[in-house]
C-alpha cells in the first residue's frame, strides 16, 4: 500500500502532490549569545501639541568620539541605545538632533543640550542614563543615572 501511494505521488508531483517533508533538524552549532550591555541611554520627550511632533535622534559621544545614536523616531516615543563598555569613568556628551522638512538633520540649540558629564560604568551593573526633554524651551532637560545588576 505504501509503495502505491509513493508511486502515485511521484507521478502526480507535477500537479501539486508532494511527499511529506522530513522533520526539521536541530542546528549543530548554536549562535553565541552577545554580551549583555552595561550602558543604556533612554531619550524621552514631552509633546503637548501635535504640531510639535517631529522626528528626533539622540547622538551619544563617549571620550570625544561618536559611539552611537538612538534610532530616529517620533518625538513622543521613548527611544533607547545600548552598548557594552569596559568599567571606568567616561566623559560623555549627548546631542539632540531633529530631522528638518528638507530631510537634513539639525542639532537643537545649545541651551536644549544636556551638559557633558562623566558617567561611571561599574563591573556587574548596568548603567541607565535617562534624558527627558520638556516643551518649555527655557527648561533644561532632566538627566538621571540609575544602576541595576546585570
Amino acid at each position: 500500500m505504501r509503495t502505491f501511494s509513493v508511486l502515485l505521488c511521484a507521478l502526480a508531483l507535477p500537479w501539486g502532490c508532494a511527499l511529506p517533508s522530513p522533520a526539521p533538524q536541530a542546528e549543530t552549532s548554536s549562535p553565541k549569545p552577545s554580551p549583555a550591555s552595561n550602558l543604556k541611554v533612554s531619550l524621552r520627550q514631552i509633546v503637548s501639541r501635535p504640531e510639535q511632533e517631529t522626528i528626533t535622534s539622540l547622538w551619544i559621544f563617549v571620550s570625544g568620539k561618536k559611539a552611537g545614536e538612538t534610532p530616529p523616531d517620533l518625538k513622543s516615543k521613548t527611544t533607547h541605545w545600548e552598548a557594552r563598555l569596559s568599567p571606568g569613568n567616561y566623559p560623555m556628551r549627548f546631542e539632540l538632533w531633529r530631522l528638518m522638512r528638507d530631510d537634513t538633520w539639525s542639532a537643537e540649540p545649545q541651551k536644549k543640550q544636556p551638559p557633558p558629564r562623566f558617567v561611571l560604568i561599574k563591573e556587574g551593573l548596568r548603567t541607565h542614563v535617562q534624558i527627558k526633554y520638556y516643551d518649555d524651551d527655557e527648561k533644561a532637560p532632566d538627566f538621571r543615572i540609575d544602576r541595576e545588576p546585570i
